[in-house]
C-alpha cells in the first residue's frame, strides 16, 4: 500500500459486535499511514491474537490493536470502552516504526493477557494498554525511541513483567476504595 493510504493488513470485526475472534498471522505488513497490522473489535466476545511477526511503517501505524472504536486515548484516564470478553495477544516479532506508532494498543474492557517477544516502534509506545478487568502483560525486549510500556488498571489485578525495555513508565490506576 502507499505511504498515503490506511489499509488494516487484517481487520476482524463480527456482526453485532457480539462473537468471538481469533486470529492466526505468521506474517502481516503495512506501509500506510493510519494503517493496522491486526484490528479486532468485538464488543461481548473474546479475542485470540496468535501473530508471528507484524510490520508497519507508516505514521500513527499500529502493530495490534484492540478496542471499540479505533481511537487512542494518550494519557487520560478513562473506562476501557473495548469489549468485555477475554482478551489473548501472543506475538513474535512487532515492528512499527513510524512516526506515532504503537507496537500493541489496547482499549479492553475484559481481562487481558499479553505475551510479547520483540516490540521495536520509532517515537511512539512498545504497549500502550488500558484494562478494566485483571490484566497480564508480558513483554520480552521492547525497543522505543518514546515510551517503552504503559498499563492501566482500573479494577482487577495488574501484572507486568518485561525483559529488556529502552524506557519504562508504568501507570496503576485503581478505584478509590
Amino acid at each position: 500500500s502507499s505511504a498515503s493510504n490506511a489499509a488494516d493488513a487484517i481487520m476482524a470485526l463480527t456482526f453485532n459486535k457480539t462473537a468471538d475472534i481469533d486470529i492466526s498471522s505468521g506474517s502481516a505488513s503495512t506501509a500506510g499511514n493510519g494503517a493496522r497490522g491486526i484490528y479486532a473489535w468485538t464488543n461481548t466476545g473474546d479475542v485470540a491474537i496468535d501473530s508471528g511477526q507484524v510490520t508497519t511503517t507508516g505514521a500513527d501505524a499500529h502493530g495490534i490493536m484492540v478496542d471499540a472504536d479505533g481511537v487512542l486515548t494518550y494519557g487520560a484516564s478513562h473506562v476501557p470502552g473495548g469489549g468485555t470478553g477475554a482478551l489473548s495477544i501472543v506475538s513474535d516479532i512487532i515492528s512499527a516504526t513510524g512516526a506515532g506508532s504503537t507496537g500493541i494498543w489496547v482499549d479492553h474492557a475484559g481481562p487481558i493477557s499479553i505475551d510479547s517477544g520483540e516490540i521495536t516502534v520509532g517515537n511512539g509506545a512498545g504497549l500502550y494498554v488500558y484494562g478494566q478487568g485483571a490484566v497480564n502483560v508480558s513483554a520480552d525486549k521492547v525497543t522505543a525511541g518514546g515510551t517503552g510500556v504503559v498499563v492501566y488498571g482500573r479494577a482487577g489485578a495488574v501484572h507486568v513483567t518485561t525483559g529488556s525495555v529502552s524506557a519504562v513508565v508504568l501507570n496503576i490506576e485503581l478505584p478509590p476504595k
